[in-house]
């Protein structure tokens, strides 16, 4: 059934009895009146003293117990559930800050008491103080984003506490309307939308009668009194980057100078995970460093936060800073997820599923736009006449990226190379204006239905990245603009080949980047990613602006039901793939095998275009992996391009010996593209730069493979009329 279907709620209208809780002689808790009609020697009435002597007998202790009984079920809005009162106080183990900034709206007065937010720790247990500390800083940055609770907050209309005692796992929410009456809604659904709107399996029952409210509001108020009131200066400015005055908790007892109990839980827990995954863990290895030998420990699953402990932890946030030499600080970045259940052969995007099969008309509807994206291209000063093509190759790798960190697992598992299945790309050219964000950009918007996915150089910073290839999954992350000293300090996550692998596999995102005027990457890290450079730009006479608009509503137009039939025909392809392996091994028949995920990208890809009727231009082709993206000729391509102009421009810089050309400038410029130039020369040129001491530099390399790439024969100081006749 549609999300948008009226939600449908089971509702238990009860009212309290005295009940006694048996415990049977097969170790079964029973529940039952006095007047059953049981045998009293099959039950034991539980008992919450020291125990018994047996070693073996079960400590069972004394519970609050609220009798009920079913009087009608009814099936109802969760809307209509909340609405007719006027205040409400909640206690909510997890939440969703979406959703209650819209139970909010029914109310004139509300308390919460905020419980453990977001994630737990891999091993499914929230079970540190690290973990309440980061949950208490997060609930305030939650709070911050949402303008109708602040102003709530700042009008006294609104108290939030935040727990710190993670073992109160209950869901309770007292209704209260100023003409007395009152409800209690006793449910399994914590505060939040999809435990609310039917995506989960939920109990919901409520009690209309006072005397339920009287009961539950006890429980509440002890709840309350352990709790870290959030005062509204807390909530009222910017983002707080300080991880002491920010955060309740330690605020508290900072300010009280008094002892802070924070009590933990080594109970599994189930998480509402609303916000993407980046800040949580960081912000939780923040704190680990802040309280790293402050003495708080945990005895039995009490932490005391004594006066002097606070005093180290504010040192330890000084320690940490200074480290770093940056202010503490979480920049969220709401970056869509891509994951797959390749049982069942589904998609999802952030959780819901995508729709494999989209119409033919939104298909081509999609098709229409790329196609006119492609044929733009045509009104760009292209030098080589390869942007089109080049463009065609960079959307299938990005395309097919959210693949690559599965299949690099399953070959790595099968002992076979993952060269092929690169998660660093780089697409530069030496001017702007080629094309290259707004193409990236567009070939997002196709895969993720967003805008303004793009980062910065700030995003390259090694902390910020390895964040992102660790948590985040499946779509690539793009970084725009990227600088060459950027680009330097992260080729160290480029060489790791097994970074995939041990940090997040089967999940882990590509990197694509986009600058201009960076030299080429060198051989070791060119072999273990992407690189396109393209030669193009705009001509004076286009109107950029109006250009800009164009590109801009071409964005807003396009559509995810091209990429949602690729991604369904691209998940068939990988399977046959694996077990293809699996079955025929041909690793074991051919030593050089390796999967070329380009060449079944392309193919679906072109196969897609022709069934929906469309004619595919040259520069749309099969594309192959050694050929296309990694062999040396490619790689050498446009540098030998770049040699053939300045032959024909400068022949008078070529010195030609009987087995070697040695080409000779001079400037800043010359040297970083002969430098650039030997990064990319095939080996068996040996080619080799070099400055000299008055700022002049050249470049050496074998005539014999320079003439082989060329295709003519190189004379001394003479230009050819080849180049005459072209």
């Amino acid at each position: 059934m549609s999300k948008n279907i009226d939600l449908f709620l089971y509702i238990c209208y009860s009212k309290f009895r005295n009940k006694r809780l048996f415990y049977n002689v097969k170790g079964e808790l029973c529940m039952g009146d006095t007047k059953n009609t049981v045998k009293e020697q099959d039950f034991q009435v539980i008992d919450g003293g020291k125990g018994t002597d047996n070693k073996d007998a079960i400590k069972i202790n004394k519970l609050k117990v609220f009798k009920s009984e079913l009087v009608n079920v009814e099936y109802l809005k969760a809307d209509d559930l909340f609405s007719e009162f006027d205040s409400i106080k909640v206690i909510t183990f997890s939440y969703d800050i979406n959703f209650m900034d819209h139970l909010m709206q029914f109310f004139k007065y509300g308390e919460i008491i905020l419980g453990a937010d977001y994630m737990a720790q891999k091993d499914g247990k929230l079970n540190d103080l690290l973990e309440v500390a980061a949950n208490n800083y997060e609930a305030i940055q939650a709070v911050k984003s949402k303008k109708h609770l602040v102003e709530m907050i700042a009008k006294g209309d609104l108290n939030l506490r935040t727990s710190n005692y993670i073992l109160d796992h209950r869901k309770i929410y007292l209704l209260k309307s100023d003409d007395g009456r009152t409800r209690v809604i006793k449910a399994s659904a914590n505060m939040s939308g999809r435990a609310w709107n039917g995506e989960h399996i939920e109990h919901y029952e409520y009690d209309d009668t006072p005397f339920c409210y009287e009961e539950y509001e006890k429980d509440f108020e002890t709840a309350w009194l352990m709790a870290s009131d959030v005062p509204y200066t807390m909530i009222s400015g910017k983002k707080s980057e300080d991880y002491i005055e920010g955060n309740p908790m330690i605020k508290r007892a900072k300010e009280t100078d008094k002892v802070t109990v924070v009590q933990t839980s080594s109970e599994p827990v189930n998480l509402e995970i609303v916000k993407y995954m980046i800040d949580h863990t960081r912000i939780k290895e923040d704190y680990k460093e802040i309280f790293n030998g402050c003495g708080a420990q945990n005895k039995g699953g009490v932490i005391e936060l004594k006066p002097k402990v606070i005093k180290k932890v504010e040192m330890g946030l000084m320690k940490l800073n200074n480290k770093r030499r940056i202010s503490v600080s979480v920049q969220e970045r709401f970056y869509p997820e891509l994951t797959f259940d390749w049982n069942e052969q589904k998609a999802f995007m952030d959780g819901t599923e995508l729709d494999l099969h989209p119409s033919v008309e939104d298909v081509r509807k999609d098709i229409d736009e790329l196609m006119q994206v492609f044929q733009n291209f045509e009104m760009f000063v292209d030098e080589t006449g390869d942007l089109q093509a080049t463009h065609f190759k960079f959307m299938n790798f990005i395309f097919e990226s959210p693949f690559h960190a599965k299949l690099r697992f399953d070959m790595f598992l099968r002992g076979i190379g993952t060269m092929s299945l690169p998660m660093f790309a780089l697409e530069t050219s030496e001017t702007a204006n080629s094309g290259k964000t707004f193409m990236t950009n567009f070939i997002l918007k196709m895969m993720t239905g967003k805008t303004h996915l793009a980062g910065n150089n700030e995003s390259t910073r090694l902390d910020n990245l390895r964040d992102i290839l660790k948590y985040c999954k499946g779509f690539p992350h793009f970084v725009d603009e990227i600088n060459a000293a950027s680009f330097t300090r992260i080729t160290s996550l480029i060489k790791d080949e097994s970074a995939c692998e041990k940090v997040n596999p089967e999940s882990m995102p590509v990197i694509v980047m986009a600058g201009n005027d960076l030299k080429e990457p060198d051989e070791k890290v060119r072999k273990r990613m992407v690189f396109f450079r393209v030669n193009a730009t705009l001509p004076s006479t286009v109107d950029q602006n109006g250009l800009r608009t164009a590109s801009n509503t071409i964005l807003s137009r396009i559509g995810t039901a091209l990429y949602r039939e690729y991604l369904g025909r691209m998940m068939t392809a990988v399977t046959n793939l694996i077990e293809f392996i699996d079955e025929k091994k041909p690793q074991e028949t051919n030593d050089m095998w390796y999967p070329d995920l380009v060449n079944i990208s392309s193919k679906i890809l072109i196969e897609i275009f022709k069934e929906n009727g469309y004619n595919i231009p040259s520069y749309m082709r099969e594309l192959e992996w050694n050929k296309d993206y990694y062999g040396a000729n490619y790689i050498a391509e446009n540098t030998i391009r770049s040699i053939r102009k300045e032959y024909e421009e400068n022949p008078e810089t070529f010195v030609i010996g009987r087995d070697t050309v040695k080409i000779e400038a001079g400037g800043a410029d010359a040297i970083k593209k002969f430098k650039s130039w030997e990064n990319t020369l095939p080996a068996e040129m040996r080619a080799k730069s070099s400055q000299m001491r008055d700022g002049s530099c050249f470049i050496s390399m074998n005539r014999k493979e320079l003439e082989d790439r060329l295709g003519f024969k190189l004379k001394k100081n003479h230009i050819l009329s080849f180049f005459k006749n072209k």
